[in-house]
Formats: C-alpha cells, sequence, structure tokens
C-alpha cells in the first residue's frame, strides 16, 4: 500500500495544483453525470444506475490584489465593497483567475455491471490576469486620471487571457478487471466544442510616466479578440452590430478526456445482500472499496477561431482623452496606427493531469485528496490556465445523502474551509463558507448548486415465483411438510 500511495503523495504535495469546480462534490460516488467532469472513468460501476442532470453551476475566483471579509459583504445590508476591503497587492505583481463552470441538460446511464455512457451539455468560461503590476491597478483604483495623481512605472511585463465556450460531450466508461479484490475501469469522454469568444491582450517591457495633462508609454502590447464572428469584419470591436454571431465552422473544436480509477476492495463481499448471501445478489448502491486511486487528462484539444489581432506601440495620450474620448474611435488608434487584422487563432483548452486519492475511514466516512498538474505552458499566450489549489475534503455519504467539508489551500487565495451537502435531487455549497474562521480575510470565493434526477440501484429482494403463487391459490389444504416452489430473486423493491 506504501508503494501505491507514496507516489500520489508526491504529486498532492510537489506538484502545480490547480483551481476545481464543485469543490468537495466532485468526491461523492453518489455524483452520477457529474462524475464525467473530473474523470470519465468514474461513471463504470457507478453507484447510480440512471442519473439526469436538469441545470447545475459552479464559480470560483481568486486574486492576491484583494483581501476582503466577504462574510460581512454578502450578509450585511449596507455592506460597501471599499470598506470591507484591502488592497495588499501593490507593491508586487499579482494574478487573478476566475473558473464559470456551468452544465446543462446531461445523463449518466449504467448499461450493465461492466459499461455505462453519458451525455453532457455544458458552458465554460475561464479568465486569467497574469503579472498585473499593483501600482497600476492603485492609479485607476484611485481614480488617478480625475485626480491627477502620479504615475511611474517601468518593465511591466502583463497579460490576459479569456476563452469562452460551450461543449456536447459523449462519455464511455468501462471496468477493464475485477478480481473481487482489486478493481480497474476507464473512460474517455470525446466532446465537440462551440467557440463564443476569447481575448487576450499582451504588455511587453512597458513604462508608463503620468504628467499633470498626458500619460506617456513605452513599449510594445498586442490585443487578440475571437469570437464566432465573420471572417470580413475588420472593425475589431468585440459584439458590434456588424459581427455574425453564427457558430459557423471557424469558432469550433474538438476536445478529449481520459480517465483511469484503480479500487482495492478487501472486503469485496461487505455489498453482498444479508439474506441472499448463497446466491451472492450484490447491492450495487453500495461502496465496497477501502481506498480508490484516480487519474485523469482533461481538455484535450483547441478551439480554431477568425481573430481580429492588434499591434499595440508606445505613445503619448492626453488625459482628457482618456477620459472622454471613446476607447475603439479615438483611444485605441493611437496605440495601433496600422488597424487590425484578421488571422486563424487556435485557442488551445486548459489541459492538465488531475491525481485523486479516496479513503474509506469507516462505514460512510471518507476523506478525500485531489490536485490538478497544468500541461499548459505559462508562456502560451493562448491558453489558459488553471489557479494552483490543493483541497483535502472529509465526507459522511449515504445513497440519499451526502455532507463534506473541504479545505483548500491555493497558492494566491490562501486558505480556505468550506462545506456542501447532496439531498437526493438538490446539491449545493461552498469552498470558502467557514473561511472566516481561519482567516478574517480572504482572497478566494466558491459556490456551486445543482438539481438533478437520481435512479439509484435497487436493493434485491426475493419473490415468490408465479407456480408457487398459482399452487397456494389452488390447493388450500395441502399435506403438512409439503416442499414449496423455490423462490427466484431479481433487483426490485425499495433501496
Amino acid at each position: 500500500m506504501r508503494k501505491l500511495i507514496a507516489p500520489f503523495a508526491l504529486v498532492f504535495f510537489y506538484s502545480v495544483l490547480n483551481a476545481q469546480s464543485y469543490i468537495g462534490f466532485g468526491a461523492d460516488n453518489f455524483n452520477g453525470v457529474h462524475g464525467v467532469l473530473f474523470n470519465p472513468a468514474n461513471i463504470a460501476d457507478s453507484r447510480t444506475k440512471v442519473d439526469v442532470n436538469l441545470a447545475s453551476a459552479s464559480l470560483f475566483a481568486l486574486n492576491n490584489y484583494y483581501e476582503i471579509n466577504y462574510w460581512d459583504w454578502l450578509t450585511k445590508k449596507d455592506a460597501d465593497f471599499d470598506q470591507l476591503s484591502s488592497a495588499v497587492g501593490i507593491d508586487r505583481d499579482n494574478y487573478g483567475f476566475v473558473n464559470a463552470d456551468v452544465l446543462g441538460p446531461s445523463v449518466m446511464i449504467t448499461l450493465n455491471e461492466k459499461h455505462s455512457v453519458a451525455l453532457t451539455t455544458r458552458a465554460r468560461s475561464i479568465t486569467n490576469a497574469n503579472n498585473i503590476n499593483g501600482e497600476v491597478i492603485n492609479y485607476f483604483d484611485e481614480e488617478g486620471l480625475d485626480n491627477d495623481l502620479p504615475l511611474f512605472v517601468t518593465g511591466v511585463n502583463s497579460s490576459a487571457v479569456s476563452n469562452n465556450w460551450t461543449e456536447v460531450g459523449a462519455t464511455y466508461a468501462r471496468v477493464l478487471k475485477n478480481t473481487k479484490v482489486r478493481f480497474m475501469k476507464a473512460g474517455i469522454s470525446l466532446k465537440y466544442l462551440f467557440g463564443i469568444a476569447s481575448t487576450n491582450i499582451t504588455l511587453d517591457n512597458v513604462s508608463a510616466l503620468g504628467g499633470a495633462n498626458e500619460l506617456f508609454f513605452v513599449g510594445n502590447g498586442g490585443y487578440t479578440y475571437s469570437g464566432s464572428i465573420d471572417a470580413g469584419d475588420r472593425d475589431g470591436i468585440p459584439f458590434s452590430t456588424g459581427d455574425d454571431f453564427d457558430f459557423n465552422l471557424r469558432t469550433r473544436g474538438v476536445g478529449i478526456d481520459l480517465g483511469f480509477v484503480y479500487e482495492y476492495r478487501p472486503r469485496h463481499r461487505s455489498n453482498v445482500s444479508r439474506e441472499h448471501v448463497k446466491e451472492q445478489l450484490v447491492i450495487r448502491h453500495v461502496s465496497t472499496y477501502k481506498y480508490k486511486l484516480g487519474i485523469s487528462i482533461l481538455d484535450i484539444g483547441a478551439i480554431t477561431y477568425a481573430s481580429v489581432q492588434k499591434a499595440y506601440t508606445g505613445t503619448t495620450v492626453s488625459k482628457n482623452e482618456l477620459l472622454t474620448g471613446n476607447y475603439f474611435d479615438d483611444i485605441e488608434p493611437l496605440f495601433n496606427p496600422e488597424g487590425p487584422r484578421i488571422v486563424n487563432n487556435k485557442f488551445s483548452l486548459p489541459t492538465r493531469l488531475r491525481a485523486e486519492f479516496d479513503y474509506k475511514v469507516k462505514d460512510r466516512f471518507y476523506v478525500n485528496a485531489v490536485t490538478n498538474l497544468t500541461l499548459v505552458s505559462r508562456e502560451n499566450a493562448q491558453a489558459n490556465r488553471h489557479a494552483t489549489q490543493f483541497s483535502l475534503s472529509p465526507r459522511y455519504e449515504t445513497k440519499w445523502f451526502s455532507m463534506y467539508s473541504p479545505i483548500t489551500v491555493s497558492v494566491y487565495g490562501g486558505v480556505q474551509w468550506g462545506a456542501g451537502f447532496r439531498l437526493g435531487p438538490l446539491f449545493m455549497g461552498s469552498g470558502s463558507l467557514f473561511s472566516r474562521a481561519i482567516d478574517r480575510e480572504t482572497r478566494s470565493f466558491d459556490v456551486y448548486a445543482g438539481l438533478k434526477i437520481p435512479f439509484y440501484h435497487k436493493t434485491p429482494r426475493r419473490e415468490e415465483d408465479d407456480d408457487h403463487i398459482e399452487q397456494k391459490n389452488r390447493c388450500k389444504n395441502c399435506r403438512r411438510g409439503q416442499l414449496k416452489s423455490p423462490p427466484k430473486y431479481s433487483e426490485g423493491g425499495k433501496g
């Protein structure tokens, strides 16, 4: 066991970690179709027979510039963001991350003991801000243009990347090996991607000096807007009247998820019905593993766009023009005198390696540890990266009810402590609900909720044979000691 756990421990604590959706709920053995979002192998030999997602959503955000007492901000009627927040990143480069994930109508079906399938619809949005100079943020935060505040920054190398898309996915998972004690399964998801819009902005060795009436900029930069726009549209203004949002072939792509799960089941008979030991009828909504190891590679692929690309160069701009002028009509042409050009742009998905270790402490109590290793280079300006993160989540789990309390460590968001639950068709939670108990100020926030229709595997029950029923009805005075017809077994009845 130590040989198996050691490599995972190294991954958990020494790798680059990534932000998750549905923190805590992802470990639930009864999460049904949501299992494919984390590892497509999860749905094979699922504890759920059929699971229909009606609607669910997750939002995660963090930054290391602002700290906020978000509990007071959410609960107090007259709460003001400026009063409850404080800027702590003025003297450094700052990072920000937002991940919005909506799962639309989706279904998972367990075909038999070995095979399962799922169909999912999903909308996603991921935004990264990298190396944002704290003095620049503070300058605009304090309304430096209106108040004629001084500005002097040099050597700024910053970038911001955002990608928004929808996807339709088909998942197949099957059991590879089952020796009772050792159990293995694998799965694959193929996703058809529809790009909505992507944007990236880069600043390369930019310096800025704020004078009495003007701002002086030196250096280079770039701006690329990609969306479901017509290639002949050359104004480059996002969502302008002339843009054609027809989801044409230039804004589509393909994605793949791969997954593998290993379970160690020393008490593989613990889910056999006590009334049917001889027949070995299995109660399939009972988990028998002592520990589970899962590995998946998620979001392999890219979306191809027809993109509007602009190259920026340093120039001088009056403060009055910045305050009163239209950005696209008056200001941007000063930085981009050559105008925009149309290019084919391939935007890579936020590919990552996800590792999970789930340990059954006793009966219905579990402890789950999960992390992700990004496979996208920080230098890739045409791709998102997930925020660095690690979660440890104890949970109580039954067929109709689960409760979990994840503790999450984020590289830029600090430590968060949250809670969540699943009650039949409803689940909700937040990975930062109790963060105030650890740290009064927080730089990270997340929340999720969903509604689904689960159909769980039923407990096997005894049924009388039809012939026996007919005999019983026909023979009222059977001889004492006469043997009854043997019973037959099937799945049915109440679980």
